[in-house]
């Protein structure tokens, strides 16, 4: 399987207990990097690809966070003064902040300048750290949301148009994300079960 590498450590590995509890017939290897011959790959974005099979696990809902010293202040002074974290996806902008100040109802210039990162990660550690505000999806950080680490600076959440889902070739929908099922192979109806109740994990 192949995955986002913020996906990979924040959502996909702390659930992977679960995954093989529903799965237990599978021999699975977890890649992030983006090579076409994985038999399954979750992939972050709102384009369904050709020639695949796909399905939708979750539409973000993004929230705008900050370190914990900056939670009660003034949403408004905040962003006049902190620098906005922005994530780069094949070389350009998410539409994050643009996004998140329009259901605010805020100026979009809030967001003009700031600091780009490659990966989701890299921002989510930033603003950890306190250098700025990031607009980011619940899921990536229930974690720090949780323990209070990063603080939820706005009640107002805006929703897509980014997600994830997992495709699969078609050729290969028997299989679910493993190098190989370990019968050994198990026949076309047992790698059918295997996909469907991997399916219906992810679907949860």
């Amino acid at each position: 399987m192949s995955a986002p590498p913020t996906f990979a450590p924040r959502w996909l590995s702390p659930h992977l207990g679960s995954l093989m509890d529903a799965v237990p017939d599978i021999d699975l290897s977890v890649r992030t990097d983006a090579i076409d011959e994985r038999h399954c790959t979750i992939r972050f974005g709102y384009e369904a690809m050709a020639d695949r099979r796909s399905e939708l696990l979750f539409i973000e809902r993004h929230v705008l966070v900050g370190a914990a010293r900056y939670a009660g202040r003034s949403v408004e002074a905040l962003l006049e003064r902190l620098p906005a974290l922005h994530v780069l996806h094949n070389d350009a902008r998410l539409t994050l902040w643009p996004n998140w100040l329009d259901a605010a109802g805020l100026p979009r210039a809030y967001a003009e300048s700031g600091i780009e990162f490659s990966t989701l990660d890299q921002a989510i550690h930033a603003a950890l750290a306190g250098t700025g505000l990031a607009v980011v999806g619940r899921n990536m950080i229930a974690d720090e949301l949780h323990d209070g680490s990063l603080m939820p600076l706005s009640p107002v959440e805006s929703t897509g148009p980014y997600g994830y889902g997992w495709i699969s070739r078609r050729r290969m929908r028997g299989w679910i994300a493993c190098r190989r099922l370990r019968s050994g192979c198990g026949g076309k109806g047992r790698r059918r079960g295997a996909y469907k109740r991997a399916a219906g994990w992810f679907s949860k």
